[in-house]
């Protein structure tokens, strides 16, 4: 879910671990697509990085392997994905609840999952990794703002149900006020299992989940703006756990590690998150990860 110095230019024989820049998605799509991301460099050398349960459903395209663009289902637990060599990989960021229109399947079917791009997009998957080579970071997106238009223009209307699910996204996800689900159920004229389905089709987490990934986010928030360490007990009652081992137990469950380890690995840059990417935020396309084409690896020269 969700939210600058110059971007990364690696030279062609730096060592380096990849540069995360996020884009915001322009005004048409925004309903729909939180952010546009990237990350690169033209030579990583060996490490993770902790990709954190957020709410969303990705599109991921590794453009410096031969790998297959892949749809990343909403999560339930974090991802470390390892980098080694060159990395060049561009991706989309839905909103919870914004993937539907772009995807003929229950996002429910996709929770935790990785699934090729090309069982819901055909052939276009492996056009639109050809086009995404060819080009730079400010071109790459672009080119996936066109794409999304077309294919949200030749899609239905999202109707009551989208609509509903949006409304109700948006209450849970509230900064400062988030409302309980049944506060939802009651604002909106639901019952909870009316809700539970419509969240099954388009968000892929049931309500009470997403509340508590959002929770999870705000909390991983705090932490990156914290210029101290936090007194955790004071933490966990401002962000709604029961007490300060609630708070432990379910950040572990969600990002793998304890608040403390996790602090750590944000600061070296071990951290896939908003939080940690704020600096290189960009309100537009009008930047990019890299502007050199990193060189293809055999497999992707093969590919």
């Amino acid at each position: 879910m969700s939210s600058a110095p110059a971007p990364h230019r690696a030279g062609p024989q730096s060592t380096d671990r990849p540069r995360y820049v996020e884009w915001a998605a322009g005004e048409q799509l925004a309903p729909w697509v939180d952010r546009y991301w990237c990350s690169g460099a033209a030579h990583s050398a060996p490490h993770h990085t902790r990709v954190l349960p957020d709410g969303c459903v990705d599109l991921v395209f590794d453009l410096a392997h031969a790998d297959a663009p892949l749809v990343v289902g909403a999560m339930r637990r974090p991802l470390l994905v390892r980098h080694s060599g060159p990395v060049d990989i561009v991706g989309v960021r839905f909103r919870p609840g914004g993937a539907l229109p772009f995807l003929d399947v229950t996002l429910r079917e996709l929770t935790d999952a990785r699934v090729p791009l090309a069982t819901f997009w055909g052939s276009e998957a492996d056009a639109i990794v050809a086009a995404l080579r060819s080009g730079t970071g400010r071109d790459r997106v672009r080119h996936l703002e066109r794409v999304l238009l077309l294919r949200r223009r030749a899609r239905i209307a999202a109707g009551r149900e989208g609509e509903l699910v949006g409304a109700a996204v948006n209450l849970l996800g509230a900064e400062h006020r988030p409302a309980a689900v049944r506060e939802v159920v009651a604002a909106l004229g639901i019952g909870q299992r009316g809700l539970e389905r419509a969240f099954e089709r388009w968000v892929g987490l049931s309500p009470r989940v997403l509340a508590r990934v959002f929770r999870f986010q705000r909390l991983v928030r705090r932490i990156g703006d914290a210029a101290e360490a936090p007194r955790w007990a004071a933490v966990a009652a401002e962000a709604g756990y029961a007490d300060q081992p609630h708070l432990i137990r379910d950040f572990r469950a969600l990002a793998g590690i304890t608040p403390a380890r996790f602090a750590v690995e944000r600061r070296v840059g071990n951290v896939q998150d908003a939080a940690a990417a704020a600096s290189s935020f960009r309100p537009s396309p009008a930047s990019e990860c890299s502007d050199e084409r990193i060189e293809p690896t055999a497999a992707r020269r093969r590919a």
